[in-house]
């Protein structure tokens, strides 16, 4: 009895982790096309959807709002004569991954692993934000910024080199590992 508890204790921290390290891999598109790619986080939290049943019985008010969302961008697209297909598909899956990251943290929650996930989160934020400070110097020294190679979402722009950085809309070096988007944040580090 106390085996299959550790067990399922063991499964939900290794749920965690790999939640947590997706978060900070936004960039990582999985499946991807020349123009869109779709990333790691929104296919797990996908899998995680289907395996806990997430949308079995709350299914009606996130299509709704999916729905009113769709409205508002086609008319927008059509307000502006600006219609990209792969944008739309873009903010659709940061809809979805939002209401599934909610759905997931509060199953999660109610499991009692809150302070696994705090933990875990706290552990890699750290991890991270020392490789942001490395970011921040890396390029004054001509080092390589080693993450890039994670970097692949066509959605998010072209992937850069292992010596290249992102500059965002002000194109000068920012630590694009802490807050891809919105750069905003990134030149504000």
């Amino acid at each position: 009895m106390s085996y299959m508890r550790d067990d399922k204790r063991i499964r939900c921290k290794l749920e965690i982790v790999l939640f947590v390290i997706f978060i900070f891999m936004q960039n990582f598109a999985l499946i991807k096309t020349e123009s869109f790619g779709i990333s790691i986080l929104f296919i797990f939290l996908l899998i995680i959807s289907i395996k806990y049943r997430f949308l079995v019985s709350n299914i009606v008010i996130p299509s709704m709002i999916l729905l009113c969302f769709n409205i508002f961008f086609l008319l927008s697209a059509m307000i502006n004569n600006y219609f990209n297909f792969f944008r739309i598909m873009r903010w659709n899956m940061l809809i979805i991954v939002g209401y599934l990251t909610y759905m997931y943290v509060d199953r999660v929650i109610k499991n009692g692993c809150y302070f696994e996930l705090r933990n875990t989160f706290f552990k890699i934020g750290l991890i991270i934000n020392i490789y942001g400070i490395y970011e921040f110097i890396a390029p004054k020294f001509y080092l390589p910024l080693f993450l890039n190679i994670f970097h692949n979402n066509p959605s998010f722009g072209k992937p850069k080199g292992i010596y290249s950085y992102y500059g965002g809309w002000v194109d000068l070096p920012r630590i694009y590992t802490l807050f891809f988007e919105p750069s905003v944040y990134s030149t504000f580090l």
